[in-house]
Parts: structure tokens; sequence; C-alpha cells
């Protein structure tokens, strides 16, 4: 993945978390905005599948939420997480039965603001398996 200037990765050793990458940190900013990598196995071949049976349980993380839009192999969400106003779009890859989960996060106000960023590096994210 290519990241720009300032982005920090972090590892993280979870079941299912791989990295979280997040923004550039700013002088009184509310919210430091991220994109998470998740991965899983799944006895599903194709995203269709897979898809089908994740949102329902995404989706029940959220306190309070609304699908913007639900494509073939991403979605978009404005919601409620542990209290916070979060807007995310999360894209599924499925890759030799392993499960991708990429959400990038910012708040609603300030998303379409950073959707360029996040676009370019979820673009630039190759999965070697």
């Amino acid at each position: 993945m290519k990241l720009p200037p300032g982005w920090l990765v972090q590892s993280v050793s979870d079941a299912t978390i791989m990295f979280v990458l997040y923004s550039p940190e700013e002088i009184n900013d509310r919210f430091r905005e991220r994109i998470t990598i998740t991965s899983g196995s799944v006895d599903k071949d194709t995203n269709k599948a897979y898809i089908r049976d994740v949102k329902d349980n995404f989706l029940s993380y959220y306190e309070m939420y609304t699908v913007l839009e639900d494509g073939g192999s991403h979605m978009m969400v404005t919601g409620w997480l542990n209290g916070l106003h979060v807007k995310q779009y999360i894209k599924f890859i499925i890759r030799k039965k392993i499960s991708y989960c990429i959400t990038a996060t910012a708040l609603p106000d300030t998303y379409d603001y950073w959707e360029p960023v996040f676009k370019r590096i979820i673009g630039s994210i190759s999965i070697k398996n």
C-alpha cells in the first residue's frame, strides 16, 4: 500500500485486525481518521455470498445506522459507534477463502474531504495470498 506523508501504520496483533492506518495528527482535531484492515477465513468463494452473510453482523456493531450505498463489494454507512457519529466506506474482498474488510472512517462533516485520500490508499492496497 502507498500512504500519503504523515500517515501512521499500526500493526495489530488481534485475531482479526491486521492494520490500522491513521491520518496525520492535527491541532484541535476532534477525530483521527483511519482505515482499518481486517481478515478472516470464510467458507464462501464469492464476494456476493460473503457480503450477504457479513452485512448483518457488521451492522450489529452500530447503535444506529443508515446505509447510504450498498454496492456489490462495498457499502457506505453513517451511524453511531461507541457513542461517536461516523461515516464509513467499507470494501469487502475475498481471496482464496480469506476475507478482507477495509473500512475507512471519518466524521460525517469531514468525510467528503478525506474520501479522495481514502480511495487512493484503498486503491493502492495489494493483497498477495
